[in-house]
């Protein structure tokens, strides 16, 4: 097999990387015809990861924290071709906590535009549960305000209503939010890898310019998991929650 030598850091590398996979610095163009390709130039860095040499290191120290299942997540899905790798935590924080768990998993893994969504989603249907059991919550508020104000009731009598608004009530979002918690966890890894490879190639062509950083650190900077994310969706699920509940008893 051919290969390229860097000129940065001497190593050996083969002909079709395009940065080092060592020091992740340009290395010299090979002046033959380029292969075809059935990817834009825009998706080039997503679809062929491969081709620019981007190796499990890398993907590592971008990943940070739980890397080793990920990565072996990610080279199971190239190897295989696949866009589907099952995620476990995606799922099961939806199918406790509805679109909000969904949501603060991709905010805590740098994916905002995915966890916004979510969250609007959560708050959405939020809403729309309140206004289903509208008749209910202020049955609920009724009674809970007349225990406040006239102990017309006792402690017992507001736990059994408790536990009956809890059966009674009908939840759109958590039929909806089951589903979807089935299909983020299908998806959410492919998604992830795709913003991976990206920021990686991205961070690779910054290096190739500026070495005066390491591209380990650089890496380990830009990706990693941001976990005061994820009081985000909770804070927004208790404001949410409270204000549907306000504007269908008041």
């Amino acid at each position: 097999m051919n290969t390229k030598t860097c000129v940065k850091c001497v190593h050996e590398n083969e002909e079709h990387f395009t940065y080092c996979r060592y020091c992740g610095a340009l290395l010299p163009v090979v002046d033959r015809q380029p292969e075809s390709s059935p990817f834009p130039e825009t998706d080039r860095n997503i679809a062929q990861e491969e081709e620019v040499g981007i190796n499990r290191f890398e993907y590592r120290r971008y990943v940070g924290k739980n890397s080793d299942s990920i990565v072996s997540a990610f080279e199971d899905m190239q190897a295989r071709g696949k866009k589907t790798s099952f995620c476990s935590p995606v799922f099961f924080l939806g199918i406790f906590f509805g679109f909000y768990g969904m949501s603060a998993w991709f905010l805590s893994r740098r994916m905002k535009k995915v966890g916004f969504l979510l969250l609007l989603l959560g708050v959405l249907f939020t809403f729309a549960d309140a206004f289903l059991n509208m008749g209910l919550n202020r049955e609920f508020y009724n009674l809970l305000t007349r225990y406040l104000s006239e102990s017309l009731t006792s402690s017992s009598e507001i736990a059994y209503s408790i536990q009956m608004y809890s059966y009674e009530m009908l939840s759109i979002s958590g039929y909806v939010s089951f589903i979807c918690s089935f299909i983020a966890g299908f998806f959410a890894l492919h998604i992830y890898k795709n913003k991976v490879t990206a920021d990686i190639l991205r961070i690779k062509a910054v290096h190739a310019e500026d070495t005066r950083i390491p591209l380990d650190l650089r890496l380990k900077w830009t990706g990693g998991r941001r976990d005061g994310m994820i009081f985000i969706p909770l804070i927004v699920s208790v404001l949410s929650n409270i204000l549907a509940f306000a504007v269908t008893v008041i």
